[in-house]
């Protein structure tokens, strides 16, 4: 069971767009797989068609419960949720940054993914997220300023391996990519130079598309299935079972 985190230290980079989409394209193709979003403002939970207030990690946390016990059902088949709220806010300061490795651990052994989504805030929950996790998936929108926030991520990952058995960057992907754009090709050139061993070969595109499955509350497959960006996001997927050797269903 891979356990993949989406996470930036650069706000606005599509990683709650990256996690839902992704996770929804698993479950597409037959993949049992769980989200948990660990972000207080809940787009990821919003995003996957969850409206009403459910129980989060706080409330796990607090009475020593299971992860299992506060999951729900999306509105993807196969797609299943740890949703979040504001509640979230009081768990930023988490004192034991291995909690959240060890409940991941406890997950049934049905799901064959579990997918992370992070704030742009690196606060201890964030830590604790990359210390869950296996993987790294670093979304990266080609401007100046998002490429930074690249490299304070690898920062952090290297600082956070000394102490935890922690993630590995599993690949940067370039998402918003709009290359008519002046700059844009000079950065994306400039990312594929320098870690060009790292960044994955798809690309998702600038798409208008994307914020209207946000606000009907659904994955971008099933409101605009033909879009750009649903089709980079399907092949992003079948990169990233390539590169994790999983056998490729779609």
């Amino acid at each position: 069971m891979p356990v993949l985190v989406v996470s930036n230290a650069k706000g606005g980079v599509a990683k709650t767009t990256t996690t839902v989409s992704l996770g929804a394209a698993l479950a597409i193709a037959g993949y049992s797989t769980l989200v948990i979003d660990t972000d207080f403002q809940a787009n990821a939970t919003t995003s996957l068609g969850i409206t009403d207030y459910k129980p989060c990690l706080k409330e796990v946390y607090l009475s020593g419960g299971e992860l299992e016990s506060i999951i729900v059902q999306t509105c993807v088949p196969k797609l299943d949720l740890v949703p979040a709220s504001l509640e979230l806010i009081n768990l930023q300061n988490l004192p034991d940054l291995t909690w959240l490795r060890n409940r991941v651990k406890q997950l049934p052994s049905s799901y064959q993914f579990v997918i992370l989504d992070t704030s742009a805030a690196f606060s201890p929950l964030t830590v604790s997220c990359l210390i869950a996790a296996e993987h790294v998936i670093i979304p990266v929108q080609p401007h100046p300023l998002a490429v930074e926030g690249v490299y304070s991520l690898i920062e952090i990952l290297a600082a956070t391996r000394r102490n935890y058995d922690s993630a590995t960057i599993l690949g940067i992907l370039l998402t918003k990519v709009a290359r008519k754009e002046k700059g844009v090709q000079e950065v994306v050139q400039k990312l594929r130079s320098k870690l060009g061993h790292l960044v994955f070969n798809t690309e998702i595109p600038e798409s208008a598309k994307q914020p209207i499955s946000t606000n009907l509350h659904q994955p971008i497959f099933y409101t605009s299935p033909r879009s750009s960006s649903a089709l980079a996001y399907k092949r992003f997927c079948k990169e990233l079972l390539q590169k994790l050797q999983i056998d490729v269903l779609l």
